[in-house]
């Protein structure tokens, strides 16, 4: 059996090596995006969420601070520290206008799993923060609630 040019078993040549060079060069050069995405992307994410984080310590400090000003509409006064918030005051009279508890969980931790900062201001302000991811305070990265 002879080989003719008309028959399909026929060499492709230079032709053939041409389009595997194009199709290995394409493939490859998708590789390439992919990585490049990925990196991209999980750079990007961790941005997103450390972002998160600071939304969420915000959110709940504020949370936290409406149960105090909730504590200090009923007793008069702000409550001497976050765990006010939890349980009546020892304190008959003042137990007495206690209508908690104000927060429906031990005092929550910011998203960094360290307790929130609560400090009286005068007697009718106060303020309410996270030390932030470097759980320093002062420092530049705090988050601030209200007041």
């Amino acid at each position: 059996m002879s080989h003719t040019p008309s028959s399909p078993s026929h060499d492709r040549g230079s032709s053939g090596c041409i389009v595997g060079l194009i199709v290995a060069l394409l493939v490859a050069g998708l590789l390439c995006l992919a990585l490049f995405v990925a990196v991209v992307a999980s750079f990007g994410f961790r941005s997103v969420r450390a972002d998160a984080r600071v939304e969420a310590a915000r959110t709940q400090a504020k949370m936290v601070g409406s149960a105090v000003e909730l504590y200090q509409v009923d007793t008069g006064s702000l409550p001497p520290n976050l765990d006010a918030l939890l349980k009546a005051p020892a304190d008959a009279a003042a137990a007495e206008k206690w209508n908690g508890p104000y927060l429906h969980m031990s005092s929550p931790l910011d998203p960094w799993g360290k307790p929130y900062q609560y400090e009286i201001l005068d007697p009718k302000n106060f303020a309410i923060w996270s030390s932030g991811p470097d759980g320093i305070t002062p420092s530049p990265d705090d988050v601030h609630g209200l007041r």
